[in-house]
C-alpha cells in the first residue's frame, strides 16, 4: 500500500529547511524566539545575578551590559567580576578563559554553521554559540533546522543574558544592603548542574575524577585551584577514554545477540551434541502429520555426566562467580534476589537454553493434539520460596529508568527480557512524553520496534523525543538502553482524528468471547517468567503455525503507575511469536528482530486477540502475520520477521 507520508527511516535524511518568501523567513524567526523561552528560564536570572553581584563588588553600572556584550559566555562573566574585584594578573585571567571556554572548540564541530552563509552573521553565530544555544539546537530535527531560526535563538538568549544583567544593577542600586552569599550564584549553579547530570548518566567514574582533580589542586595550588582542577581533569578524561578505547570490541552479527554464546568455541552446539542420547524421537502416525515426530527430553539427565542424574544434582550445586568477564573485558553481575527467577531444583542441563521444569519432561511438538496439553497437578508445581515478586512487570527508578521483575523474564531465556512487556513499556513512555504537552488529538496508528541487541534482565532507561513534529502527523522515536547500549530503537506515527464513521468498513468478524473458552498452559511449551504471567485462552487447539487466542495478564505494566489501554494492549503483541509454534523450541531457534503493529482504531478492554499465522522460508527467514482484535472486532495487524536456525545442526 502506498502511503502519503513515508517513514523517515526508509528515506535518506532531509535537507535542512530552504527559506526563501519573507513569510516562510518571519515564520522561521518566530519558531526561533519560541525556542529560546526554555533557555531563558534560566538565563535571564542569571544575568540578574551577574549585576548583583557587579554593584556588590563596587564595579562600575556599565560593565554588566559591557561584558554580556563582549564576552557573551555566561559562566565566564561571573568568574571575570571576582577576578577584575581582586585585581588578578592578565595572564591567570587569559588562562582561565581558555580553559573555562575551551569547551566551544568542540561545540564547533556539530553546531550547524553551515546553514549561515552571510559572513557577519556567520560572526555573529559563532560568538553567541553558548551552551544553552547548542543544547537547543541539538533538539531540533536536521529538517527543521535554518539559518534565521537559528541567529533568532541566539539573539533572543542574549537578549535574555543582556536584560538580565540591566534588571540586576538596577536591583543592586536599589537594595540599601548587600546580599551576603550572592558571589556563591556560580557555584550553586555548577553544583546543580553536576547533580542533575550525575542522576540522569549515573556516570560515577566522571565524578570521581572531577573530585580527585579539585582535591589535588586545593593540595597543590591553592591560589590556582580552579585552572589546575580544570586541567588535570581533563587530562584524566583523555587518559580513560585512551584506556578505554584499546579494549577490543565485541563481535556481533545482526543476529548473534539474540542468542548468547560463549567464546572459545560453541557451547550450544557442544551441549546439543552430547546431549542426543537424552533425546529421542517416537512417531505418531495416528496423531501426528507426515514427518512429525514427539520430542521427549528426560530434564533430570545431565549430557555429559550421568553422575549428575536425577534431581539430587543439578548445576545450580557449583560455586557461584560474581559476574561473567566477556570479551570487552567487562563483568556482568549476577541479578538482585528480586529478579531472579524462581529455582527449579530439577533442571539439570548446564546450557540455560536447554533448562526445563522437570514436570514438563514431554516438550509436545507443535500439532500434539491440545487435549494432551494440560496444567500440571498443584502438588507438583515449583514454589517460589524466595524474595516476593511485584505484582508488576516493571518498577520505576526515576524519571526515565526502569526495573525490571521476574515476570518479565524471556522465553528464549529467563536471563532476558521477554520483549513483551518491554514494547509496552515503551508504549507507555510515549504516552508520559505527550502528556507533557497540550493534547493535540492526535492518536498513534503504527509503531515499530528495531530490536538491536540483547534485552537483559536488568534496569533500562527510555528516552523518547518528537523527530516530526505536526498538526495532522508526527513521529515520534523511543530509544531503551541498557548499560549505556541501545537494545530497542521504536519509531511510532501518530495521526489526527477525523469523524470517517460514514464510510468505515472492512472485516468485522468477532472472536469468540474470552469468557468461553477454556485457558491453555502455555508454560509447558515456553520457560520463563513472561509465559507463567498469562493467561491464554485459545479458540481451538494450537496447530502448526496457526492459532487464534485470546490473551491477557493480571500484572500492571508498572508498579503503581496507571498505564493507558494501549500501553496494556501491545504489551502482549509480541507473543504472537509462540502461539503458534511451527516446530519444537528445543529443535529450532525462530526469535523475532522486530515488531510492527498497524492499528485502524483504538484497541479496548483488557483483552488481547491474536489470529496468528506463523511461515518459515526455505533459507533461514520467517514471518509470524497477526491479525489484531479486541472484543469488538478486528483493529489492526502485526508483522514479525523472524530468524530461524536449527538448535540440533539437523
Amino acid at each position: 500500500m502506498h502511503h502519503d507520508v513515508p517513514s523517515r527511516a526508509a528515506t535518506p535524511e532531509p535537507a535542512p529547511v530552504a527559506v526563501r518568501a519573507p513569510a516562510e523567513r518571519r515564520r522561521q524567526i518566530t519558531l526561533g524566539v519560541r525556542d529560546s523561552f526554555s533557555a531563558g528560564l534560566g538565563i535571564f536570572p542569571l544575568g540578574i545575578a551577574l549585576g548583583l553581584l557587579i554593584m556588590q563588588a563596587g564595579l562600575p553600572w556599565w560593565l554588566a551590559p559591557a561584558l554580556s556584550l563582549a564576552a557573551f559566555a555566561g559562566s565566564l562573566e561571573l568568574l571575570l567580576v571576582g577576578m577584575m574585584a581582586t585585581v588578578t594578573p592578565l595572564a591567570a585571567v587569559a588562562l582561565t578563559v581558555l580553559v573555562v571556554n575551551f569547551r566551544h572548540v568542540f561545540y564547533a564541530f556539530s553546531f550547524p554553521l553551515h546553514l549561515v552563509k552571510h559572513p557577519v552573521a556567520k560572526a555573529y553565530a559563532v560568538y553567541a554559540m553558548i551552551d544553552e544555544a547548542y543544547a537547543v539546537n541539538a533538539s531540533l530535527p536536521e529538517a527543521e533546522r535554518s539559518a534565521p531560526r537559528l541567529l533568532a535563538m541566539q539573539i533572543a538568549c542574549e537578549t535574555y543574558w543582556v536584560g538580565g544583567g540591566l534588571v540586576g544593577v538596577a536591583l543592586g542600586a536599589a537594595l540599601p544592603a548587600p546580599i551576603k552569599g550572592l558571589e556563591f550564584a556560580l557555584c550553586a549553579l555548577f553544583t546543580v548542574l553536576t547533580l542533575d547530570a550525575f542522576r540522569s548518566r549515573r556516570e560515577l567514574p566522571s565524578v570521581l575524577l572531577a573530585g580527585a582533580a579539585a582535591a589535588l589542586a586545593l593540595v597543590l595550588t591553592p591560589g590556582l585551584a580552579m585552572f589546575t582542577a580544570l586541567l588535570m581533569f581533563v587530562g584524566l578524561l583523555l587518559v580513560r577514554h585512551t584506556l578505554t578505547t584499546r579494549r577490543p570490541a565485541r563481535e556481533t552479527t545482526d543476529a548473534q545477540h539474540l542468542v548468547p554464546h560463549h567464546r572459545p568455541g560453541d557451547r550450544l552446539r557442544s551441549h546439543l551434541r552430547a546431549a542426543r542420547p537424552a533425546v529421542r524421537g517416537t512417531a505418531h502416525p495416528a496423531r501426528l502429520g507426515a514427518g512429525a515426530a514427539a520430542v521427549r527430553v528426560d530434564a533430570r539427565r545431565h549430557p555429559r555426566d550421568p553422575r549428575r542424574d536425577g534431581p539430587a544434582r543439578h548445576d545450580h550445586a557449583r560455586p557461584a562467580r560474581n559476574g561473567v568477564r566477556t570479551a570487552r573485558g567487562r563483568r556482568h553481575h549476577r541479578r538482585p534476589p528480586g529478579l531472579r527467577p524462581p529455582h527449579d531444583p530439577e533442571r539439570g542441563y548446564r546450557h540455560r537454553r536447554l533448562r526445563r521444569p522437570a514436570q514438563y519432561s514431554v516438550i509436545a511438538p507443535c500439532d500434539q493434539p491440545f487435549e494432551q496439553l494440560r496444567e500440571p497437578p498443584e502438588e507438583k508445581r515449583p514454589l517460589n520460596t524466595g524474595t516476593p515478586v511485584p505484582d508488576s512487570y516493571y518498577e520505576r527508578i526515576d524519571e526515565h529508568r526502569y526495573k525490571p521483575t521476574a515476570h518479565t523474564g524471556g522465553a528464549w531465556d529467563p536471563d532476558e527480557q521477554h520483549f513483551s512487556p518491554l514494547g509496552g513499556l515503551v508504549v507507555h513512555a510515549i504516552d508520559r512524553h505527550l502528556a507533557g504537552r497540550p493534547d493535540t488529538g492526535l492518536v498513534l496508528a503504527r509503531i515499530s520496534y528495531d530490536i538491536l541487541g540483547r534485552p537483559a534482565l536488568d534496569e533500562c532507561e527510555i528516552r523518547v523525543e518528537t523527530i516530526r513534529p505536526g498538526r495532522t502527523i508526527e513521529l515520534i522515536e523511543a530509544v531503551v538502553l541498557i548499560a549505556g547500549r541501545p537494545v530497542v530503537r521504536a519509531r511510532a506515527w501518530l495521526l489526527a482524528t477525523v469523524d470517517t464513521s460514514a464510510v468505515a468498513g472492512g472485516p468485522d468478524e468477532r472472536l469468540t468471547p474470552p469468557q468461553a473458552l477454556a485457558p491453555w498452559p502455555m508454560a509447558s511449551v515456553w520457560p520463563g517468567g513472561y509465559i507463567a504471567s498469562l493467561d491464554v485462552r485459545p479458540l481451538a487447539p494450537p496447530q502448526a503455525g496457526r492459532t487464534t487466542a485470546w490473551i491477557s495478564t493480571r500484572h500492571a505494566l508498572v508498579a503503581d503507575e496507571p498505564s493507558s489501554t494501549l500501553a496494556t494492549y501491545l504489551a502482549l503483541v509480541d507473543t504472537a511469536n509462540g502461539i503458534a509454534v511451527r516446530q519444537p523450541p528445543t529443535a529450532w531457534m525462530y526469535p523475532n528482530v522486530d515488531l510492527t503493529v498497524h492499528l485502524h482504531r483504538r484497541p479496548e478492554g483488557h483483552w488481547t486477540g491474536l489470529d496468528t499465522t506463523v511461515t518459515f522460508g526455505p533459507t533461514g527467514q520467517g514471518l509470524t502475520s497477526t491479525v489484531l482484535h479486541d472484543l469488538n472486532g478486528p483493529v489492526g495487524h502485526a508483522q514479525q520477521i523472524l530468524t530461524v536456525r536449527p538448535l540440533t545442526g539437523q
